[in-house]
């Protein structure tokens, strides 16, 4: 087996991030859009593929982004309580 093979082999597919990260892949495909999660470096053809540090970097991102959200929703329901 070269390199190259040995390298192929590490990098994960979009179904496979997206089941890495607990959200389908359509997810993960907006929150690629929106700018939410850097995309991969890597890309073959119409396909992205990831190493896993890319995938590990995206699942802190969307951690990040669903902190976020709750705190947003925490304080939209306190504020909506106190009205």
């Amino acid at each position: 087996m070269n390199t190259l093979d040995r390298d192929l082999e590490h990098l994960l597919d979009d179904e496979a991030v997206a089941s890495m990260l607990g959200v389908s892949r359509r997810t993960l495909q907006r929150q690629l859009k929106s700018g939410a999660i850097p995309p991969p470096l890597r890309a073959v053809g119409r396909h992205r593929l990831w190493t896993t540090p890319e995938a590990d970097l995206a699942r802190q991102e969307l951690r990040k982004l669903t902190e976020t959200n709750r705190k947003r929703s925490r304080q939209l329901s306190l504020k909506l309580s106190a009205d």
